[in-house]
């Protein structure tokens, strides 16, 4: 509920550093109750505030309008199988190498704005050891668990919509995606990358959520409970970098799998070009999430939060885009009204 304040407390915090300026602030017996009614009162403002982003996104704007030049040429890759795999027991070491450094140390532990001789002392002699010693720790005691589950699936595009079959019946369609189109630029849309229903050809779709495992969540809460607020904060950081590298790593897989030369883009609900994150309810409609730990909260992320899934498109042509800012997306149903 937007006006009830969770009693918790929920903090933003733009780095590290002030995230430790907050905790260091809740710790304080003489001022956590000032600091947390700032806080509320700064939020309260805050509803007030007009909307934005992509709250605004979803309420502006129509589906449909004019398909992008996307090419429907290009081949239809064969799968290794139709339907899914389950993988509980994926080696920590075939992951590591599609951690993405740079993210972990500028976002997840928090020195984006560091830079030279400092920022190398720091990697060099605290984060890379501290690195090392925590991937050591989770191959011995198995805090960090990473499981996927993925699949290829016949589909076809039915305008903005994505039709994907059951393999053994193709006349039954098992769910439908639906993609915003972009209101102008290039018109791009997810499902124009895919052979459409009028076509008569079937196409092919890779699907994939993946896990750190709840170990990882369960890890990190029970530091923060014991007040270990530091070590909570970059096992975190770590595992949530791990869970889009362990995403890479499948999205590779299903890539081989289809033979590609090149890499496949895949794509996650909550992001730019398909921001609607009610979909993954769809996605867990198809893809056995459950058999990995994987469930849906009340507002449809995922759960635990080393978590993510994705559609993995094939096509050459694929790139990465955003349907449009708010304001973009007015102004285009405004051109079609007048126009």
């Amino acid at each position: 509920e937007p006006e009830v304040a969770y009693g918790g407390g929920v903090f933003y915090c733009k780095d590290a550093f002030e995230g430790l300026d907050t905790m260091d602030k809740l710790s304080d017996p003489a001022g956590r109750e000032e600091f947390m009614a700032q806080m509320e009162e700064a939020a309260r403002a805050g509803l007030k505030a007009p909307e934005r982003g992509r709250t605004t996104l979803e309420k502006l704007g129509k589906q449909g309008g004019q398909r992008s030049d996307v090419s429907l040429t290009n081949p239809v890759p064969t799968p290794p199988f139709w339907g899914t795999q389950v993988a509980k027991k994926i080696r920590l070491d075939d992951v590591s190498p599609y951690l993405d450094l740079n993210t972990l140390w500028r976002l997840a532990w928090g020195i984006k704005n560091l830079k030279g001789a400092e920022y190398d002392r720091l990697i060099s002699e605290e984060f890379m050891p501290r690195l090392k010693q925590m991937q050591a720790e989770a191959k011995q005691t198995g805090w960090l668990q990473p499981q996927a589950v993925y699949g290829y699936f016949p589909c076809q595009a039915d305008g903005e919509e994505l039709v994907v079959y059951d393999p053994k019946d193709r006349k039954v369609a098992l769910t439908r995606f639906v993609f915003p189109r972009q209101p102008a630029r290039d018109h791009l849309c997810l499902a124009d990358y895919f052979r459409p229903i009028g076509s008569g050809e079937f196409d092919v779709v890779g699907l994939q959520i993946v896990t750190m495992g709840h170990s990882a969540a369960e890890n990190v809460d029970q530091l923060q409970k014991s007040g270990d607020y530091s070590e909570s904060y970059f096992r975190h950081g770590l595992s949530t970098t791990y869970a889009e590298a362990l995403a890479e790593y499948t999205n590779k897989i299903i890539s081989q799998g289809l033979g590609l030369s090149h890499q496949a883009k895949r794509y996650s609900w909550g992001y730019p070009a398909c921001p609607d994150v009610e979909e993954h309810a769809k996605l867990f409609a198809v893809l056995p999430a459950k058999e990995i730990g994987i469930n849906l909260t009340t507002g449809f992320q995922l759960d635990p939060e080393q978590s993510t899934a994705a559609i993995v498109v094939h096509h050459p042509e694929a790139k990465y885009f955003s349907i449009g800012s708010g304001a973009e997306r007015a102004e285009a149903d405004l051109a079609e009204l007048v126009g």
